[in-house]
């Protein structure tokens, strides 16, 4: 669980603040704000106040590829 992050969704909408994401199996199981989404009882917490999360930027801009002669 990621606890009172910053979040930015892609969209355009406003940064939503003080936000808990719950990840279950590589994906985001819930998100809402930190005062009502309680990080399910054993799972790992990451404290990420005054950080931001926003969307994977896959294959954005990357050097994993060079032809080899």
């Amino acid at each position: 669980a990621l606890t009172h992050a910053n979040v930015l969704d892609g969209t355009g909408a406003p940064i939503r603040r003080d936000q808990t994401l719950v990840i279950r199996d590589g994906r985001i199981a819930a998100i809402g704000p930190a005062a009502s989404t309680p990080a399910p009882e054993g799972a790992t917490v990451v404290d990420l106040t005054g950080k931001t999360v926003l969307p994977g930027l896959v294959m954005m801009h990357e050097h994993l590829y060079y032809p080899t002669g």
